[in-house]
């Protein structure tokens, strides 16, 4: 793994094959992810997005966030061997296959802007869907994010630059 790689929640180094064997680990680094999407979220929403669409955005945001909630309720009490653990192997969310796609997630986070950290996070959200279905509106919401900050989120950081009608000694017309 590179050396950016995030330790897992508990670990003081990178993660290794075998190191998420524990189905403990697993549902700590599932739980964790979900709680940092949810904190992503709400910091993406607050502080990028323009001040006239904000508004809508947290409207929505607090039911995203108890559905993630839900989620980790029902993370926390998943045994190993259970049919909701099983359904979290077949979504390849136990073991190594877990370990690829946090530590992946966790590169991307010191690594990435933040419109492809969210990207990234579709890979294990995805995942999940697929033993939560309740999470389809949280990941719809954070592609709604990720579309915002795509096209204008940083408009008023550009904006507060005061770099407009600069160009008009290169433009004739003007």
């Amino acid at each position: 793994m590179p050396a950016a790689t995030v330790a897992p929640p508990g670990k003081t180094k990178a993660p290794v094959s075998g190191s998420l064997n524990s189905w403990n680990e697993g549902r700590s680094a599932l739980i964790q992810f979900l709680e940092d999407l949810k904190t992503l979220l709400g910091a993406l929403v607050n502080e990028r997005l323009p001040d006239e669409t904000r508004p809508l955005f947290n409207v929505v945001l607090p039911a995203a966030r108890t559905k993630i909630d839900l989620v980790v309720e029902v993370l926390k009490k998943i045994e190993q061997g259970d049919e909701n653990h099983k359904k979290l192997g077949e979504a390849e969310l136990t073991g190594d296959a877990l370990l690829l796609k946090i530590a992946e997630f966790y590169d991307s986070c010191s690594a990435r802007p933040p419109v492809e950290v969210l990207s990234s996070g579709d890979i294990i959200l995805g995942s999940l869907i697929s033993v939560f279905p309740i999470l389809e509106p949280v990941k719809e919401y954070k592609e709604v994010v990720e579309q915002r900050l795509k096209n204008g989120g940083d408009r008023r950081v550009i904006e507060s630059l005061n770099l407009t009608g600069r160009e008009q000694w290169w433009h004739p017309e003007k």
